[in-house]
């Protein structure tokens, strides 16, 4: 399904396919492990000025909309995009919500990296952790706990914490993370991206430091988290487009008992099953994300898009490795960096399954889902 686009749109959309194939695929993915800090990638991201997509022409950005920035991480799915375009939109969204001018000059004009540090307590399949809490210490705050597997991290970024202090208030709070106290642990994913583990130990906060309280911190946290998961279900979209035609182009090629393997009526309805699942996905990130910039949004049906693409994502992807055969499962070939990325991706900001009981959970009132171990 090809969306209706305005003018503005079409070029947003031909810049971030141009933008992507220069500075994404195969080759970018594979040095992937040699480029952890800024990379002209997000040089070229902020000349762009796509890091102030959502956030208003009042405050010097581009004053657009979810729907541009699932148009422009559609592109990046495709091409094995790795850049916190959807963290930084995010975390300079809130910025400006809650005034931060100087914080949000520094994000727009300086290049620095702003990031979401959200722990969903409600997804207890991402390791039982809890937010970081904020606490008393003479006469003044301090800030303790651990938060797992945060992406992008470097010592230059600016970190948008969920905490809640010791009566169980939420709050939300800027921080950098190379402030006294923050220490980072990191770790190889699948993907070869790395990701941090953030300990804050007694790291002193200032009044100036706290964004927002209580209900506000909760609405702006969920914002935050909403834009994330449309975001990074508009990537394992378009890396599905990407995977199932490069799958295409390999039946048609390849033969077998001197028959093009595309001809084989098995193989055919493999690739049709995966073809109704990506435009059903993409129907419904556009009315999602749409919704979302009119402000009629359901928490719900970011959980179904979240669901939905990630499943999808990880079945065409199994698939396309199979189709390709034995050279599919090597390193060198490409298809495999698909797969793996959609691993990768599928568990972030919750999993399918996560996200198919909170869609129930939200839309059925069943009890909200409780993973469980074994001894």
């Amino acid at each position: 399904m090809e969306p209706i686009l305005n003018d503005l749109q079409i070029q947003l959309r031909d810049s971030a396919k141009r933008l992507c194939k220069d500075f994404g695929g195969a080759v970018v993915y594979r040095q992937r492990h040699q480029h952890q800090g800024v990379t002209n990638a997000w040089q070229q991201i902020m000349k762009a000025g796509w890091t102030g997509l959502l956030v208003s022409d009042e405050h010097n950005g581009l004053g657009l909309g979810l729907y541009e920035l699932a148009l422009i991480l559609d592109e990046a799915g495709q091409h094995l995009w790795h850049e916190p375009v959807a963290a930084s939109c995010a975390g300079a969204y809130v910025l400006s919500k809650t005034n931060q001018s100087n914080h949000l000059k520094h994000v727009l004009e300086d290049g620095v990296m702003v990031l979401p540090v959200c722990v969903d307590v409600e997804d207890t399949y991402n390791n039982r952790q809890s937010a970081p809490v904020l606490q008393n210490s003479g006469d003044h705050l301090v800030l303790n706990g651990l938060v797992r597997f945060v992406s992008f991290v470097n010592l230059e970024s600016l970190l948008l914490i969920s905490v809640i202090d010791e009566q169980g208030r939420h709050a939300l709070v800027s921080l950098s993370a190379k402030a006294m106290g923050v220490l980072l642990t990191r770790h190889a994913r699948l993907d070869d991206s790395l990701v941090s583990d953030i300990e804050f130990k007694d790291v002193e906060i200032q009044s100036q430091d706290i964004l927002a309280w209580d209900d506000t911190a909760i609405q702006l946290i969920e914002e935050m988290k909403t834009i994330l998961r449309v975001g990074i279900s508009a990537q394992l979209l378009g890396l599905s487009h990407a995977a199932l035609e490069m799958t295409l182009e390999h039946l048609r090629i390849r033969k077998q008992f001197g028959k093009p393997l595309a001809s084989f009526q098995a193989l055919q309805h493999q690739c049709v099953n995966g073809y109704l699942d990506i435009e059903l996905n993409r129907s419904l990130l556009y009315r999602t994300s749409m919704a979302w910039d009119k402000h009629q949004s359901h928490p719900a049906m970011i959980s179904a898009l979240k669901a939905r693409t990630s499943r999808s994502a990880l079945a065409i992807t199994r698939s396309a490795v199979q189709l390709h055969g034995a050279m599919g499962y090597t390193h060198e070939h490409n298809i495999g960096l698909y797969y793996k990325q959609a691993v990768v991706w599928a568990s972030e900001q919750g999993n399918d399954v996560y996200h198919a009981h909170r869609f129930s959970a939200l839309t059925l009132n069943v009890e909200p889902f409780a993973w469980t171990t074994q001894s």
